[in-house]
């Protein structure tokens, strides 16, 4: 038997064998990054659901939510207190929103409905005094975001009139209502 011979079909199975485990480890490597993000979008829903619990099955944290936006200045003390918390637990999930959609692991038309939501009730008159007074403690990445996404959607009462009910006439306001520039990350 000639052992040139036995030496190249080794190489050549030993070849074949590492081509297939790195397609079976670029597949596994697809779907493992498929399920990271199927958990991220599923942790922000789920974060998003705990802010909002509170607000769907209590109807005295939903009138604080809702005056809260609305007309701010009719909190005592501990319903602004409240107010700022859900909205900090809000921003806070938007954060982590925003660092997924950085990270690759959003796609963008669900990132752009998070960001357009967050800005939306930061657009809302108690939504302007809380990010006025508590964007410096958010990172320059939200900050630039939130900030640009606040000139290109309106505010949430524009969006879903029906929900606040004021009796005013609700004009749309929007510097960009096609939101080319939106978030200005690709």
């Amino acid at each position: 038997m000639n052992w040139e011979a036995i030496s190249a079909i080794g190489q050549i199975l030993s070849a074949a064998g590492v081509v297939f485990t790195l397609g079976y480890l670029a597949v596994q490597i697809r779907q493992s990054n498929s399920i990271a993000q199927w958990e991220t979008h599923r942790s922000a829903v789920h974060g998003f659901s705990d802010a909002m619990r509170s607000v769907i099955g209590d109807a005295e944290v939903a009138q604080i939510y809702r005056s809260g936006l609305w007309e701010p200045e009719n909190l005592n003390a501990v319903d602004r207190l409240r107010f700022s918390m859900i909205i900090a637990e809000l921003a806070l999930n938007f954060k982590d929103t925003l660092a997924a959609y950085d990270a690759k692991m959003f796609d963008k038309p669900t990132y752009e409905a998070w960001q357009a939501y967050m800005c939306s009730i930061l657009n809302m008159p108690g939504g302007e005094i809380w990010w006025k007074e508590n964007r410096e403690g958010y990172i320059a990445r939200v900050r630039e975001v939130i900030d640009q996404g606040k000139l290109e959607v309106p505010a949430f009462d524009a969006i879903a009139p029906s929900f606040w009910m004021t009796g005013s006439s609700i004009e749309i306001k929007s510097p960009n209502p096609d939101r080319s520039t939106w978030s200005n990350k690709q």
